[in-house]
């Protein structure tokens, strides 16, 4: 094997000391080399640098090929499940995948062949022998585990060449090609391997013909590879069997587990133990230099540097996977975050409202019965642990009519948690409750049968409403009596049409604006029917802050003190406003000052009751 010559970028950015970064747009980012580094990959370089000083061990050399290898390559690669990619050193260096290609080809058997069918022929023992002993399991005539060259070969035989590169491929995200001087050695030199088949042919294990099986997994052990490719195959695993690059499904969810299983068991040889105690990852190595390790849920980890130890394990790559496990705490068996955080806030609906803002005497209805509603905010993983802790808390919600789960905060939801959840929903129906999700999963929400929303605020919405139907309000009134409007309330009726004469009734259709942020504030607006929305536009798109309902008041405040308007205000149903200009009301009442009084004090009594409500939530929210 010859060492690739690396690109002109590549070379400045080895040359600036730069850490070679990869991805879908991978020579676009190399031509960055100002671009902003990642914090991540300062330290996989600092990493990197201490294991390139070592410099033990020794290259394989029992294959002829094999002997060419430059001891000095060095090669990291790690593919987070959301396809991000890190590489460091010899990256674009191929090599033939040897041992590394048996999880993946265990995991294209179990595929197609079944579980069952596997387990008859190849046991998940560790055996504690070096990876090309002549053994098989005493009781049960299997080769203990695949990870070994019997249960490999085993393994390969119930497989064709197609079906193996068809399934690489879909692994590595790309189609892998054969080293034909690497093939013809590893025939040439097998006969080890030949000894290993012919006594599984003996006892019935082994039901394929030998020299077409030896022959399938010499071309097997010879396919090329580099660290990229490893990485992505790792990253697979640790996606659930999906490719995070191409979005294609190697090997179905739960068939991923069985995998990883012997690869942390057995993956690391007559290591194996010292390994998963040490590092705590599921890996396989292999004779070539390279290492891959998974991370389940988070990345695949790749390592290639020729240096062999006693074991037949890359001397650097298990010394670099060492490291960045102590350096980040990846020990799969290391505590994780505590489950019992996975309730980050609880409250009730008289503390916390939806974006909706309602009359002062709708208010006071909410306030009385909010504590019939009750919303707990999750975050983290959703996950057997922390699925149990969230029922119990659940069930300590005595007075709860409606329990709202919000899902905002969640990063996963572990497939194994529907059942309980589903119990957890029944517990809620059976105590007379409602069980609502927000921003979950639709699968998860399929599975559940529960009501839902995209958001909480519209969750929250939704229970103020029936809340105020029960109490006999009309949440849609067909026209609020301008006597009604908040700020009105109190003033003298018999000045009422004088101030409907110096004003206007103005109909807004869905999606139109009242007015625009930036806009002059001259007037005021009271909403007699229909729901307007204040609005900000940022980047392009609108956000909503409030929603105001029939009989409500807005753009009052700019337009009393002047200035621009701070937000626009877009019609969210067909509606109906009555403005007046603040000039006009004001000349208007220079003769009536206890009607421009009783004005502002319903407006600084509107304006103080939104204030207590915003206190009330930051209070419960903390």
């Amino acid at each position: 094997m010859r060492r690739a010559t690396p690109s002109r970028e590549v070379s400045v950015l080895r040359e600036l000391g730069l850490p070679l970064f990869a991805s879908p747009s991978w020579s676009v980012m190399q031509r960055s080399v100002l671009r902003m580094r990642l914090p991540l990959e300062g330290e996989l370089r600092s990493i990197f640098d201490e294991v390139a000083r070592m410099s033990t061990g020794e290259v394989a050399n029992y294959i002829p090929a094999l002997s060419a290898a430059d001891p000095d390559w060095f090669g990291v690669s790690i593919v987070t499940v959301d396809g991000q990619r890190y590489d460091l050193g010899d990256v674009e260096q191929t090599f033939t995948i040897q041992s590394v290609s048996k999880p993946f080809a265990y995991a294209i058997a179990l595929e197609d062949n079944g579980v069952e069918a596997v387990l008859q022929r190849v046991g998940v023992e560790p055996s504690g022998d070096p990876f090309n002993a002549i053994e098989l399991d005493l009781a049960t005539h299997r080769p203990h585990n695949p990870m070994v060259n019997a249960g490999a070969i085993l393994t390969t035989s119930l497989l064709t060449a197609d079906a193996i590169d068809t399934g690489f491929a879909r692994f590595a995200g790309r189609q892998l090609s054969v080293d034909d001087e690497v093939w013809t050695s590893e025939r040439d030199s097998g006969d080890r391997n030949r000894a290993i088949a012919y006594l599984m042919r003996s006892f019935g294990m082994l039901a394929a013909d030998v020299q077409t099986s030896l022959d399938t997994y010499f071309r097997q052990c010879s396919l090329l590879t580099d660290t990229r490719d490893l990485a992505t195959m790792g990253a697979t695993l640790a996606n659930g069997g999906i490719n995070p690059v191409t979005g294609e499904l190697a090997v179905t969810g739960s068939n991923v587990p069985r995998v990883l299983s012997v690869m942390s068991t057995c993956g690391m040889y007559d290591y194996a133990g010292e390994w998963l105690y040490s590092v705590g990852l599921p890996a396989k190595s292999g004779v070539a230099g390279a290492v891959v390790a998974v991370l389940p849920g988070q990345f695949g980890l790749a390592v290639f540097s020729p240096r062999l130890d006693a074991h037949g394990n890359s001397v650097r790559g298990i010394a670099f996977c060492q490291l960045l496990s102590e350096h980040f705490g990846l020990h799969l068996f290391s505590p994780s975050s505590s489950d019992r955080s996975v309730v980050r806030a609880a409250y009730g609906g008289d503390a916390v409202r939806s974006k909706r803002q309602r009359i002062a005497e709708h208010e006071v209805l909410l306030k009385q019965a909010g504590h019939t509603t009750r919303v707990l905010e999750l975050q983290g993983q959703l996950r057997f642990g922390s699925c149990e802790v969230l029922s119990r808390a659940i069930a300590e919600l005595h007075e709860a009519e409606v329990i709202i789960l919000d899902f905002r905060r969640v990063t996963t939801v572990d497939g194994s948690v529907g059942r309980l959840m589903s119990a957890t929903a029944m517990m809620v129906e059976a105590a007379g409750a409602t069980l609502v999700l927000t921003g979950a999963p639709g699968d998860f929400v399929h599975q559940l049968g529960a009501k839902t929303f995209e958001t909480l605020a519209d969750a929250l919405e939704w229970r103020e409403d029936e809340i105020l139907t029960r109490a006999g309000v009309d949440t849609d009134p067909p026209r609020t009596p301008l006597a009604d409007v908040e700020a009105m309330r109190g003033v003298d009726p018999s000045f009422l049409p004088v101030i409907e004469a110096a004003g206007r009734f103005c109909g807004f259709g869905i999606g139109e604006f009242v007015f625009h942020e930036g806009e002059p504030a001259d007037r005021i607006y009271c909403l007699v029917s229909g729901l307007v929305d204040i609005v900000l536009v940022r980047d392009g798109s609108l956000l909503r802050i409030r929603t105001f309902g029939p009989g409500t008041t807005f753009g009052d405040m700019a337009a009393l003190y002047g200035g621009t308007r701070t937000a626009g205000v877009r019609s969210a149903t067909d509606s109906l406003c009555f403005e007046i200009e603040v000039v006009a009301l004001e000349e208007l009442c220079r003769d009536r000052p206890d009607v421009l009084l009783a004005i502002h004090k319903n407006l600084a009594r509107a304006l103080t009751d939104r204030v207590r409500q915003l206190s009330d939530e930051v209070r419960a929210l903390q």
